[in-house]
């Protein structure tokens, strides 16, 4: 019975002190509604003999703490070339360049223009298991998997103003950062850790709890031989 007793204290306390959490952004620089440009933005993969395949980035700073739990980006594979394997990959910020991988998220089958339509909305779920921290810089960036693939990760609307970018290809094999470029348009959504306490009308409640249950066993270690 005393294992029953306590059993109801530690549901009432769950109870009371229980909360949910759900995703918040920690970084979107789409405009209103994921708006975004179809015309402009950041090539990935192959883009000519020139440049060869192009590795893009963008700098940002998270504005939440919690764990990468999903990416939004907007993507069309360009005409002419296979349009798999689109990663992204979350980096920290060395001294404003891509610094340590922290998680990578591929999209598949992203379509060209000829067979959807432009500037498809894509959303993957991250492991949930890295913690982005508010205030501290980072970097996503996107290849193509696949060398003969090219993409135009579309770009953000002017309201949204411009960012830090970062591209490698043949012309840069080291990687260029370019300051004030129109980035690539996504956003991260963290989940929130939430840490709650016991509701005010629930207080007085688990306090009786816990003197009854104090009460019986001192009465029953009493009248032990």
């Amino acid at each position: 019975m005393a294992r029953v007793a306590w059993w109801a204290l530690f549901v009432l306390v769950g109870a009371a002190t229980a909360g949910s959490a759900h995703a918040i952004t920690a970084f979107s620089n789409f405009g209103p509604g994921f708006a975004r440009s179809t015309d402009t933005g950041l090539i990935v993969g192959r883009d000519g003999d020139i440049f060869g395949i192009t590795t893009s980035g963008v700098q940002f700073s998270s504005e939440a703490t919690g764990p990468f739990t999903m990416l939004w980006i907007a993507a069309n594979a360009r005409v002419g070339t296979p349009g798999d394997g689109l990663t992204f990959t979350l980096t920290t910020d060395e001294q404003g360049i891509p610094g340590e991988a922290i998680e990578s998220v591929v999209f598949d089958n992203i379509c060209d223009v000829n067979a959807c339509a432009t500037g498809q909305l894509f959303s993957a779920l991250a492991s949930q298991t890295n913690l982005l921290v508010e205030g501290e810089t980072y970097w996503l960036i996107a290849a193509a998997e696949d060398p003969e693939s090219s993409f135009l990760w579309f770009g953000t609307t002017p309201g949204e103003g411009p960012g830090t970018v970062w591209v490698q290809n043949l012309l840069f094999p080291e990687g260029i950062v370019i300051e004030l470029a129109q980035p690539g348009a996504f956003r991260i959504d963290v989940t929130p850790r939430v840490v709650t306490v016991a509701e005010p009308d629930m207080v007085p409640l688990l306090a009786m709890t816990g003197i009854a249950l104090l009460f019986g066993y001192v009465r029953r270690a009493g009248s032990r031989p």
